[in-house]
């Protein structure tokens, strides 16, 4: 039986998930999209029905959009691309309005029911890590100014904010003493409607799905450089996974743009011991500090969805994709790890950071070669940008 794979997004900039349609469909899978108009996902060439999501803010819209591609593409393994797909999928489960045979693939391909906020809001993600003997950072959740301020004393400066539901970077504000800290607090606390009348007509628009508030931490610095580790599951069962070493980025808070890719058997130990305290099924990717000096690993948080180094597994011997999909054709077989590392610049994301230096000194880039239409994408992305063409050797 013919793998069906369907990738639901709705955030634009995201590159590492618009990489997997490639990889899925030199499986043989077929492969659809249910994204809005303008998303790198429903560039690529690989994708055989694209979707387009009218109104990606109401739920109802979404559902509905859900439900066409569900009911056309019979898609036995449904990818989200980012967060705010995550959470929208996460709702249209919990609802639970879906034909029985849909919900049944929507909840194989999430995870656990009870445990899908668990990998998706930081506080409930390190809570659950510090419980199982997986390092965390000291972290202090806090309620207002009067417990951020106490919460402050006890850890010392400097330190991070940061709201649990958040991603790139964003929702992460360095602070370097409590007058910092306090409007970092105040930036990242949710906006209360100004009135009954504009609550109930969020509701009335089905626009009430995306979360309202979100725990807010204080947590210290750990020692380290950023790192990540990109894994499949199913059902609870590690498959395999790769770890990356950020070796440049886009800011002090911003996503990788260069990496080493390769094993790391602590990240490897710590993301399965998680995946199987959550029951998570899919692509994950969890983001540690790495101290090299100690051999530790710091766990920060987890991103239930592909990170932007996931489609980079069958270049070092851990073919993810080929992975999940054996999962799913119920072929057993054990965790599979990569053999190898590899110094990988990405692309467009380091092209767009304005590291065009770092491209012609690395050598070689992640360019997506033989999807034609996701290249000429990420071109016309980056001339609207102002950016000049580049020369590179593309890594193969």
């Amino acid at each position: 039986m013919t793998l069906s794979v369907l990738f639901v997004a709705l955030e634009d900039g995201r590159w590492g998930p618009a990489r997997l349609p490639q990889e899925f469909a030199r499986l043989g899978a077929d492969v659809a999209a249910l994204c809005p108009a303008g998303n790198p996902i429903l560039a690529s060439s690989h994708v055989g029905r694209k979707f387009v999501i009218a109104n990606p803010k109401s739920a109802r819209s979404f559902a509905q959009g859900l439900r066409k591609a569900m009911d056309e593409a019979g898609p036995s393994l449904i990818v989200p691309g980012d967060e705010q797909a995550v959470v929208a999928l996460h709702y249209q489960l919990r609802r639970g309005r879906l034909p029985a045979r849909h919900l049944e693939v929507l909840g194989a391909s999430l995870g656990r029911a009870d445990r899908l906020d668990t990998l998706l809001m930081k506080d409930q993600c390190l809570a659950l890590a510090a419980a199982i003997g997986i390092p965390v950072p000291p972290s202090i959740t806090v309620a207002d100014q009067a417990s951020l301020a106490v919460a402050g004393e006890k850890l010392g400066f400097p330190l991070f904010v940061k709201s649990s539901f958040s991603w790139a970077g964003l929702g992460t504000i360095p602070c370097k003493d409590q007058g910092e800290a306090a409007q970092a607090f105040r930036d990242l606390s949710p906006r209360q409607a100004r009135s009954p009348l504009k609550a109930l007509a969020k509701k009335l628009l089905a626009r009430d799905w995306y979360p309202k508030s979100s725990a807010i931490q204080l947590q210290r610095p750990v020692a380290g450089v950023p790192a990540m580790f990109c894994a499949v599951a199913w059902k609870g069962r590690y498959l395999g996974g790769f770890a990356g070493l950020a070796t440049q980025t886009s800011g002090a808070t911003g996503p990788s743009t260069r990496v080493l890719v390769g094993p790391n058997a602590i990240f490897e130990r710590h993301s399965a011991a998680l995946i199987e305290a959550t029951g998570a099924s899919g692509f994950l990717g969890f983001d540690f500090m790495w101290d090299e000096e100690t051999q530790t690993a710091t766990l920060l948080e987890c991103n239930p969805r592909p990170i932007q180094i996931c489609h980079l597994g069958d270049r070092i011997g851990a073919d993810l994709c080929a992975l999940l999909a054996d999962a799913l054709a119920g072929k057993p077989g054990q965790p599979h790890a990569p053999r190898q590392s590899r110094d990988v610049t990405l692309f467009p994301q380091a092209w767009f950071a304005g590291q065009a230096g770092g491209l012609i000194k690395a050598g070689k880039l992640d360019a997506p070669v033989g999807d034609t239409g996701l290249w000429q994408f990420m071109l016309e992305a980056g001339a609207h940008r102002g950016l000049p063409p580049l020369k590179f050797e593309v890594l193969r």
